[in-house]
């Protein structure tokens, strides 16, 4: 399979800000920090209250961040995404990832995603207009080598469902 060519620009980022991790549990946005920093990448955080959480530096906001990012990863609900992709618009990162599991589309399949998609058709739109390439779903997860078999399974099941069309029309959560 391919790599969509949205998510190959995203990872040629090196400095990547993560938001969506809980200061309470580990989350699968924790998981995906680690990932992003196994796999070279400079990993900070963005959490309203946490200074530091298991080794990676966080910051309440994007502002004050010393090293800016030069993308975005978000893991949060779709009203919390709206907010951190404002702030992103506002420190000019140039590219942002809103994770859903089954990719980019609300094809086959969103009825099982719908409650648990950071995608904020609203966020995609404000974000697209101001230049930002967005990622409208799918999970790091699926493409940072080595890939394990729940993520590869997941890629292979979303590209089959067509859910990997980085042109599809309706976004997940719509």
């Amino acid at each position: 399979m391919e790599t969509p060519k949205s998510i190959s620009d995203f990872l040629a980022q090196k400095k990547i800000l993560i938001a969506g991790v809980s200061s309470k549990k580990s989350t699968p946005a924790i998981s995906i920090a680690k990932k992003f920093a196994e796999s070279g990448y400079n990993v900070t955080l963005l959490h309203p209250t946490l200074t530091e959480f298991k080794g990676f530096q966080a910051f309440s906001t994007i502002d004050s961040i010393p090293d800016k990012p030069d993308a975005a990863f978000l893991f949060t609900s779709p009203g919390v995404t709206e907010a951190v992709t404002e702030e992103c618009i506002q420190s000019g990162i140039p590219f942002l990832w809103m994770h859903n599991m089954l990719g980019f589309c609300a094809n086959k399949g969103a009825s099982l995603m719908k409650d648990s998609t950071s995608v904020s058709a609203a966020a995609v739109a404000k974000a697209r207009e101001a230049g930002i390439t967005v990622i409208t779903g799918s999970c790091p997860m699926q493409f940072l080598e080595p890939v394990d078999v729940f993520h590869k399974c997941i890629r292979w099941i979303s590209d089959k469902m067509g859910n990997l069309d980085e042109n599809c029309s309706k976004l997940p959560g719509s």
